[in-house]
């Protein structure tokens, strides 16, 4: 004897399968126009990440206590001062996480590449 229960979960999984099937090409569409857009603005790309990323690497290694400490973090915080402000103030505040950091560094790579990408193009 069928339940309502086993009714119900039918109908609701082919609902999702069929709801899954026409969203997948939507994703798909969004990644090929994410793609094109970062490949019109490659310089843009480039300078951001690696700045961003320097900015990112300094942060990280801040503490004396850390993997990678030296006299460069100090003028590699300096130089990417702009970008490291706010994870720079959150990692002497609280020191003991690194994914704050990561994830306030991720916001200011997609700020920077949104400027740089409005003043350089191809």
């Amino acid at each position: 004897m069928v339940s309502l229960k086993h009714i119900l979960f039918y109908k609701t999984f082919v609902n999702l399968s069929v709801i899954c099937n026409t969203t997948t090409k939507i994703p798909q569409n969004f990644m090929n126009r994410i793609i094109s857009f970062i490949n019109s603005r490659k310089i843009a790309f480039l300078i951001s990440f690696f700045y961003v990323g320097i900015g990112t690497l300094a942060i990280c290694n801040s503490y004396g206590s850390d993997a990678f400490y030296g006299d460069w973090t100090i003028y590699a915080i300096f130089f990417t001062f702009p970008v490291t402000f706010i994870s720079f103030i959150y990692r002497f505040a609280e020191s003991g996480s690194l994914i704050p950091v990561y994830i306030i560094q991720f916001f200011m790579f997609i700020l920077t590449f949104g400027i740089l990408s409005i003043f350089i193009k191809k």
